[in-house]
Formats: structure tokens, sequence, C-alpha cells
């Protein structure tokens, strides 16, 4: 039982990071438009 719950909360932590990860660069990628916008 104390497997089933380790293997579901590493699959979450592993789509967490991975949402987190895709936020980071389209973020990134909002910042240096606006910067090339800007300058």
């Amino acid at each position: 039982m104390a497997e089933c719950y380790m293997t579901i909360y590493l699959s979450q932590l592993a789509e967490l990071k991975g949402n987190i990860s895709v936020t980071a660069v389209l973020l990134f990628r909002k910042v240096s438009l606006r910067k090339r916008l800007e300058s």
C-alpha cells in the first residue's frame, strides 16, 4: 500500500516539476519579447 502511494506521489511531483518548468519558459519568453519591443 505504501509503495502505491509513493508511486502516485512521485508521478504528481514529476508532473508539478514539468508544469513549473513550462511556466518558467513561457515567462522567460514573455520577458525577452518585452525587452526586444522596448529597446
